[in-house]
């Protein structure tokens, strides 16, 4: 073999093995780690949004300052991570539309102490920052990662969905607690907070019968299981503001904590 030849037999190996890395991951990291975290963002958008609003009920908790001003930092770190790692201009392009949302958002919750006007502006701005977000995490899984092999596709989409948990957790507390800051719109409110519901429900059936399930998701599950029954057994009594707020908080923080342990498990497998 000339030396020509050799070369261009190794610059051929190179760009395959080259081309090969840029397709299984997302940059610095892979993409079942991008899929989690991006996902983790729509949980962050409900999560501040809902210790926001338990503010101007509760202006004094420092449990509810606390997690808000962990959670705002969570999602800047987090956002950054994804936009340093960002592998297309569609990723990029939704990256751009979170921060210019973001931005406008951030400002509403540092407007304290807690009032229901800036409590109203996130009621009607928190969907289109979690549309956002979710728009990435579909990308990602979607587009992206195309070219992963059927099984790693089917891993994806299954961490997205048990993190959409996470998200889904956050959400039933704010449309719980938006009911009772803001009374006049309570039905419409309720009617989210229905579809809510159903959606959480179906996804833990889902979940529970998944392939890449092993003994310490199996043991989340029957957990989440537990916590979630009192809730369908009493589903209309939760619909009409009969459970407590901070026990509710309370339920969908731990919900929410298990769901993360299961994503983490399915985001690390290879």
């Amino acid at each position: 073999m000339t030396t020509k030849s050799l070369f261009l037999l190794i610059a051929f190996f190179t760009l395959n093995l080259t081309t090969t890395i840029a397709q299984s991951s997302y940059g610095d990291i892979s993409f079942n780690e991008a899929v989690n975290i991006s996902g983790r963002q729509r949980m962050l958008t409900q999560k501040m949004s809902k210790n926001y609003l338990l503010l101007v009920k509760n202006p004094n908790n420092s449990n509810f300052k606390t997690e808000l001003n962990g959670s705002k930092s969570l999602f800047e770190s987090q956002l950054s991570t994804l936009r340093k790692n960002a592998a297309s201009a569609s990723n990029k392009s939704y990256i751009e539309k979170i921060d210019n949302l973001w931005s406008t958002f951030k400002g509403l919750t540092e407007d304290l102490p807690a009032n229901t006007k800036s409590a109203k502006s996130i009621m009607d701005l928190n969907t289109g920052l979690l549309k956002a977000c979710n728009d990435l995490v579909v990308d990602i899984e979607s587009n992206t990662s195309k070219d992963l092999n059927d099984t790693k596709k089917k891993l994806l989409r299954i961490i997205n969905k048990s993190g959409k948990q996470r998200m889904l957790s956050q959400r039933l507390t704010l449309y719980y607690t938006a009911s009772l800051v803001f009374p006049e719109n309570k039905l419409a409110y309720r009617n989210t907070l229905n579809k809510i519901f159903l959606e959480y429900d179906d996804a833990i059936s889902h979940l529970s019968i998944v392939e890449f399930n092993n003994e310490s998701i199996k043991k989340e599950l029957e957990g989440i299981i537990k916590k979630w029954d009192k809730y369908v057994t009493d589903k209309e009594g939760f619909f009409k503001g009969n459970f407590d707020a901070t026990e509710v908080y309370a339920t969908t923080n731990g919900l929410t904590v298990s769901f993360n342990k299961i994503t983490n498990i399915y985001a690390s497998i290879n």
